[in-house]
C-alpha cells in the first residue's frame, strides 16, 4: 500500500499536481489547452483521453508507476482507422494501374506554347492589310459625301 502511494505522489509531482494524494483515485492534472492528455478519475485508476487523436486508454497502478492501455473503444477507433487507409491505399493503387495501362489518360495536356507558323501569320496579316484598306476607302468616300453637306 505504501508503494501505491509512493508512486501515486510520484506521478502527481511528475504532472505538476499539489495536495493530498489517494491510492485510489489519483487527481488529474487541472485541464489545459496546451497539455495533449486529460485525465479523469474512475475507479482503480484514471482514464487517459488523448486530445490530438480522441483516443482513451485506462490507466491503473503498476508496480511503481502506472500502466495506461487502450480501452476497447480505442481499440476500435484503430480499427476503423486502419481500415478506411487501406481503403484509400488500394483506391490509389486502381489509380496508379489505370494510369499506367494507359499513360495519356492522365497526362496534363502539353505546357509548352505552340506558335502559329510563318504562314499562318501571313494569312492573318494578309486579311488586316485588306480589313484596314477597305476601312480607309470606306472613310474617304464617307468624307466625300459628306464634304458638301456639314
Amino acid at each position: 500500500m505504501t508503494r501505491c502511494l509512493l508512486a501515486a505522489a510520484a506521478l502527481c509531482a511528475a504532472l505538476g499536481l499539489s495536495g493530498p494524494v489517494r491510492a485510489q483515485t489519483p487527481a488529474p492534472p487541472a485541464p489545459a489547452a496546451a497539455e495533449r492528455y486529460e485525465l479523469k478519475p474512475v475507479e482503480g485508476g484514471f482514464l487517459r483521453l488523448d486530445r490530438e487523436t480522441g483516443l482513451t486508454a485506462l490507466c491503473k497502478p503498476s508496480g511503481e508507476g502506472y500502466a495506461c492501455r487502450p480501452s476497447a473503444e480505442g481499440k476500435s477507433a484503430d480499427a476503423a482507422m486502419i481500415a478506411a487507409l487501406e481503403a484509400r491505399i488500394a483506391a490509389l493503387e486502381a489509380k496508379v494501374k489505370a494510369l499506367s495501362a494507359d499513360p495519356a489518360a492522365g497526362k496534363p495536356a502539353d505546357p509548352t506554347l505552340s506558335l502559329p507558323s510563318d504562314e499562318q501569320v501571313d494569312r492573318v496579316a494578309g486579311f488586316l492589310e485588306r480589313a484596314l484598306k477597305r476601312l480607309k476607302k470606306i472613310a474617304e468616300e464617307a468624307q466625300k459625301e459628306d464634304d458638301g453637306k456639314l
